[in-house]
């Protein structure tokens, strides 16, 4: 159902405040949601950074990703949920400090708005990998909806992907390459894959399913550089060892 339960809520405060929630994800579309099943009747901004209303993140790594999932089914509301239940969405809009004494957020753009209360929900980022200091179109981090896209994109002309960081992100990606037909290694600084999240019996069978899938795995790599050859990945190199790549995938945790 795109409308909300209580369709006449109650005022919780004498006057009408202004609600604001930065971060416009899962958890801060949930927020503004429940603000809103909950009776608050006063004005509800919510502030993201991203083109699009929230959306789901995980299939971004394999059902969207492979082209079994349309963009449509990602967005947790129709954007017309958002004005029907009075709920601000402003896109693209990055906050660059807030002035708790005043109660006022500014924007990288130049603009203020004052609030009431303010909810922050930002999430995390991708950890970077700090090495060549470089952005470049043939190494990918995957965190939003673009970056799919563009992920997307690659694997489609791609015949070597080198993921760096055994965890979820890393594995659900090398899967989803594989099955696209793209060669595919894997490479773990840690003993064995998701060391730090699950039992060795589990990171067993996960690591023999991807093996069967045709994706090799190194372990006890620690990535030493990036080799390049006219602007374009040749290779990720590890204490000696290259291994061949035509894009890169970096999935070594979030901050």
């Amino acid at each position: 159902m795109n409308r909300l339960i209580n369709s006449t809520p109650q005022k919780l405060e004498a006057e009408a405040p202004c609600y604001v929630i930065v971060g416009a994800g899962q958890a801060g579309a949930q927020a503004a949601i429940t603000f809103r099943e909950q009776g608050f009747s006063g004005k509800l901004v919510m502030v993201g950074e991203e083109p699009q209303a929230p959306y789901m993140r995980p299939p971004l790594s394999k059902k969207f990703l492979s082209k079994d999932l349309c963009e449509e089914r990602l967005f947790l509301r129709p954007l017309s949920f958002y004005a029907e239940n009075q709920i601000e969405l402003r896109t693209r809009s990055k906050v660059n400090s807030i002035d708790r004494e005043r109660k006022t957020l500014h924007f990288q753009n130049g603009q203020t708005l004052p609030y009431d209360k303010l909810l922050l929900a930002t999430g995390c980022r991708p950890r970077a990998l700090g090495l060549n200091g470089r952005v470049h179109p043939d190494i990918f981090y995957l965190r939003t909806l673009e970056e799919s896209k563009a992920l997307q994109s690659r694997l489609a002309c791609a015949k070597h992907l080198v993921v760096i960081g055994g965890g979820y992100l890393g594995l659900e990606i090398a899967a989803t390459a594989a099955l696209a037909g793209v060669k595919v290694t894997v490479l773990e600084r840690g003993k064995r894959l998701l060391d730090r999240v699950t039992t060795t019996v589990i990171s067993q069978h996960i690591h023999d399913a991807h093996v069967n899938h045709g994706v090799k795995i190194q372990c006890e790599m620690t990535v030493t550089g990036l080799t390049f050859d006219q602007d374009r990945l040749k290779s990720v190199d590890c204490d000696g060892l290259s291994f061949p790549a035509d894009i890169t995938v970096i999935g070594i945790g979030a901050v």
